[in-house]
């Protein structure tokens, strides 16, 4: 871990950045106050670069900020060939009790942020589906964060905090927000990052924009959450799951939907997880046991397997 100072970047672009620095390069540009400061995390994912592309566009801006404001470049090796990630998703290294190289790198990160006045902490992300409406999460369960999360998209998940997500780790030393700012690679995904990171701004009182309203945007609050994935020997063969699986993101569905095509639920990955509580097979077919809302699904079964999607008891 390297910190530099934002000067040493200034007017530079992405391509510089993920080219001349290494993974979990942190930068800062001082404000007004170094007694408080905020904090930004962009391409834990080396493809999802809107975060990155926001931040650089912000600071370029040349506004006055009340604090400190730190952002890291997480998987820079990932960026540098447009990969999502290579070898270690570098989302899912952020424990308490880290025992890998790559884990310990993320705890030190963890320790530094330990030592700022952080006020706010946000995770800057992008998703695959094209028809996927930008949403947040948060691991805080106040009612402050709560409300801050309502006022950066219409949707919000609670996270359980136990997935080794970075805002699972971070919620800790203050709010902690992942935000999912659009389809991957798209001017949508930039433009949204961009105005989410004004919206934290103003909402931290790091800097006052004129004319940024920011209010309640919320349409719903999900708890309950649950990761699923899929089993590291799955294949296309053991399951077909229906074709328009994505639309179904963030919609109420009910007890009986159709899910797949498979006579049994083993491809699923178990750990401890009751899958039965909320699958069932019948004829063949897998179906949804309960009324709930899932999020981040797609059909690719290399993300299945990776990361899974997320199912919510209906809110």
């Amino acid at each position: 871990m390297n910190i530099y100072e934002f000067e040493e970047i200034e007017n530079q672009d992405l391509n510089y950045l993920i080219n001349n620095y290494d993974d979990f390069s942190i930068f800062r540009k001082k404000g007004n106050d170094s007694s408080r400061a905020v904090f930004i995390s962009t391409i834990l994912h080396g493809d999802e670069v809107c975060g990155l592309n926001a931040i650089l566009n912000e600071l370029d801006s040349n506004q006055n900020y009340n604090c400190d404001v730190y952002f890291m470049i997480g998987n820079v090796n990932a960026a540098r060939f447009c990969e999502r990630l290579i070898d270690v998703n570098f989302n899912r290294i952020w424990t308490q009790n880290p025992t890998s190289e790559i884990e310990l790198k993320a705890y030190e990160i963890y320790e530094f942020l330990q030592s700022l006045n952080l006020v706010g902490i946000l995770d800057l992300h992008s998703y695959n589906c094209s028809n996927l409406i930008q949403h947040c999460f948060t691991s805080n369960t106040d009612e402050f964060s709560i409300n801050v999360s309502r006022k950066f998209c219409e949707f919000t998940f609670i996270n359980r905090g136990d997935e080794n997500l970075f805002v699972d780790l971070t919620r800790d030393i203050c709010p902690s927000f992942i935000v999912e700012c659009g389809s991957n690679k798209t001017t949508g995904a930039d433009e949204f990052a961009f105005n989410t990171i004004r919206k934290f701004f103003q909402i931290f009182e790091v800097c006052n924009y004129e004319n940024l309203n920011v209010f309640d945007i919320s349409q719903g609050v999900f708890n309950g959450e649950v990761n699923i994935k899929f089993n590291e020997n799955t294949s296309l063969n053991d399951v077909i799951i229906r074709e328009d699986i994505e639309s179904l993101n963030i919609t109420k569905i009910s007890a009986g939907e159709f899910f797949a095509d498979c006579d049994n639920l083993d491809f699923f990955r178990f750990n401890e997880l009751d899958i039965e509580k909320y699958f069932y097979v019948e004829n063949g077919k897998v179906y949804f046991k309960k009324n709930c809302t899932i999020n981040l699904f797609n059909n690719e079964f290399d993300r299945l397997i990776e990361s899974g999607f997320y199912i919510y008891d209906e809110n």
